[in-house]
């Protein structure tokens, strides 16, 4: 008995540290904002999501990937490095990510 609870928890202090560490940075892409932000900071190793929402009317092409209208682009970050993205909808403003390590 002891012992199992001692797995459960083990098993919830697990569950809770990814959750607690595990973030998302989203931005969204409409028909009316013309501004992107410059510059995202992220960790390696913190699950850390990049996510480009395109909420406009029309597709969208960021990192030569096409976003469909109401639709999502997801980008984990597995290594560090600098990374720029250009948007085709917003006049070739670029959003540069950097990831570190912890």
């Amino acid at each position: 008995m002891v012992s199992a609870l001692a797995i459960l928890v083990v098993s919830g202090y697990a569950v809770w540290h990814y959750l607690d560490t595990q973030r998302t940075f989203r931005i969204t892409i409409t028909d009316t904002n013309t501004t992107l932000p410059t510059t995202i900071n992220l960790v390696r190793g913190q699950r850390d999501t990049l996510v480009i929402a395109n909420q406009s009317s029309q597709p969208v092409t960021v990192a030569g990937s096409v976003i469909a209208p109401h639709q999502e682009f997801r980008q984990y970050y597995r290594s560090a490095g600098d990374f720029s993205f250009t948007c085709s909808l917003h006049g070739g403003q670029s959003l540069h990510v950097i990831v570190r390590d912890p």
